[in-house]
């Protein structure tokens, strides 16, 4: 029974990713504060949540997933806002927040397609900051 609502959860989850992708084109042009921090939140439960095995790491990764849905939602709410910063981050928590979901999305590349990629990721910002 558990493992049937497990399928109609996903199933929902996926179909949802559909709607809002389909919905993201044809409704026009929608700002890219708001539509890419809406598909990360929407990749992260598959990234980190479907294949976890295990309470400790879904839990763990349960985590991770929440808190960076709920920053993708802050950056999608907030982007008239961020807009006019043009590209700075004003104070610790735009800051802590920037690093926490370039974090997650090197961790979801690693485990997406392994290491390759985060790698010349992490190269190439290291190199923006101390180049």
């Amino acid at each position: 029974m558990l493992k049937n609502h497990t399928q109609t959860l996903w199933a929902v989850l996926g179909l949802l990713m559909i709607v809002a992708h389909l919905g993201l084109i044809f409704y026009g042009l929608v700002p890219n504060l708001v539509s890419r921090p809406l598909h990360l939140a929407m990749i992260l439960p598959w990234v980190f949540l479907f294949k976890a095995s295990g309470r400790l790491q879904f839990s763990i990764n349960l985590a991770i997933t929440s808190f960076g849905i709920l920053c993708c939602l802050w950056i999608a709410l907030n982007h008239q806002s961020l807009k006019n910063q043009y590209g700075f981050l004003e104070g610790h928590a735009q800051t802590a927040m920037a690093i926490f979901l370039l974090a997650i999305v090197m961790e979801s590349a690693r485990r997406m397609i392994g290491w390759p990629l985060p790698t010349v990721a992490a190269l190439l910002l290291a190199y923006g900051l101390f180049g």
